[in-house]
């Protein structure tokens, strides 16, 4: 089944980036091309080391789009707040990526891929962490034209999601209340029970004949039979969210479960409407099912507060 799957703001397929040089024809004019304007590397754990270009779906390369050779060159960046993807912060530490092959001349139609390696420290203080560097690609004509080319590259540690889960027939024997959650006037920078006067906490009821293992997982990927809510866009960091440790409902009984939610203070998530998915994966002899419940949280804005 075809998935959705959330971690920033949507990026094109292609990012290009032309640049001419004066007294210099269109033919000749220096321009360079990318297969994608970011690259996504998730449920990475602590202490690991992650190869892009077999990690990643689309690793950072560059390709001379032009009609002469260019010379470029390649480096990695922490980004200015400003190109920041939302839910990401910078990249902690630079030296933590590794690369080989910094520059190349290229001919017309050729392209390059720098061999890149991010080295992951230990630790559970990153667990749920995201971060973003920049591939910045420079590049120069014979004739002293420029051009500079970017791939944001994202990283999250740790993990956002519960892997696949077959459907069964199980599913109907759990039920599950309120069908999705509401949060308004949330504040950041605070950890803070998910809860409101509509919300409380999330019921479930076994109806089945024999004991239901429940756990909640907030994801970034589900499939498309999802349907969102107008004017809510993805959480950027499901990891924002905590739900509790597996429950046990026993046959013909009902438990209940919260979440923490924590939206770390920054400016950029003042009066945004988020929604959170969580698959709710359900073990009843041997079997597994999933359904999906979605959380709807809206963030404090600068009146929000002022009024408080």
């Amino acid at each position: 089944m075809k998935k959705i799957i959330a971690h920033s703001r949507a990026a094109p397929a292609t990012s290009w980036l032309v640049a001419l040089f004066f007294g210099v024809s269109n033919a000749n004019a220096l321009s360079l091309r990318s297969a994608a304007a970011e690259t996504f590397l998730g449920d990475v754990r602590p202490g690991s080391v992650v190869v892009l270009s077999s990690a990643a779906r689309t690793a950072p390369s560059v390709e001379n789009a032009g009609g002469e050779p260019v010379e470029v060159f390649v480096t990695w960046e922490v980004p200015p707040p400003e190109r920041l993807r939302d839910g990401f912060d910078p990249l902690p530490e630079l030296k933590w990526v590794v690369m080989k092959g910094e520059s190349w001349t290229l001919s017309p139609g050729q392209k390059a891929e720098p061999r890149v390696s991010v080295h992951i420290p230990k630790g559970r203080r990153l667990e749920g962490a995201q971060y973003q560097f920049d591939c910045v690609f420079r590049a120069r004509s014979p004739g002293g034209s420029k051009a500079t080319l970017r791939t944001a590259v994202l990283l999250a540690v740790g993990e956002g999601s519960a892997g696949d889960v077959p459907q069964s027939g199980v599913e109907g024997s759990l039920l599950v209340s309120p069908s999705k959650g509401h949060l308004d006037d949330v504040p950041i920078g605070k950890r803070q029970s998910a809860s409101s006067k509509t919300f409380r906490a999330l019921k479930l009821a076994n109806v089945g004949e024999s004991e239901a293992v429940v756990r909640l997982t907030p994801m970034r990927a589900w499939d498309e039979s999802l349907r969102i809510e107008d004017g809510y866009s993805p959480a950027p960091n499901p990891n924002w969210l905590k739900a509790g440790p597996p429950v046990r409902v026993p046959a013909g009984e009902f438990a209940q479960t919260s979440f923490k939610l924590e939206i770390p203070r920054q400016t950029r998530y003042r009066g945004r409407k988020w929604v959170f998915v969580v698959a709710i994966d359900a073990e009843q002899d041997g079997r597994l099912s999933r359904r999906w419940w979605t959380l709807y949280v809206r963030t404090q804005d600068a009146e929000d507060e002022r009024e408080r």
